[in-house]
């Protein structure tokens, strides 16, 4: 099993490496969706890409409040879109 850093820095530190991969992935990836006949099931879409990577980050502002009483992100507004976000950094 791998350790995971939980300390807030840790956290931090993850919600960067998402951003990061997030941005990789969403470069490669059509912008919408298609059904692969071959495989049978739909592609991944930018769209995809970003509800994931929002999604991962919303869980570990969980972590962190339960753990630290603070964000590791703070959204500035809720949207379908990657939203406009701050990574908080002490």
């Amino acid at each position: 099993m791998t350790d995971i850093d939980m300390s807030y820095e840790g956290l931090v530190k993850r919600a960067k490496q998402y951003l990061g991969q997030s941005v990789i992935n969403h470069e490669k990836v059509p912008s919408r969706a298609s059904y692969n006949k071959l495989l049978g099931g739909w592609t991944t879409s930018k769209r995809d890409i970003v509800r994931a990577c929002t999604e991962n980050l919303k869980y570990l502002n969980q972590i962190s409040q339960t753990l630290y009483q603070k964000d590791v992100v703070t959204f500035k507004e809720e949207a379908e879109e990657l939203p406009n976000i701050t990574i908080n950094e002490e």
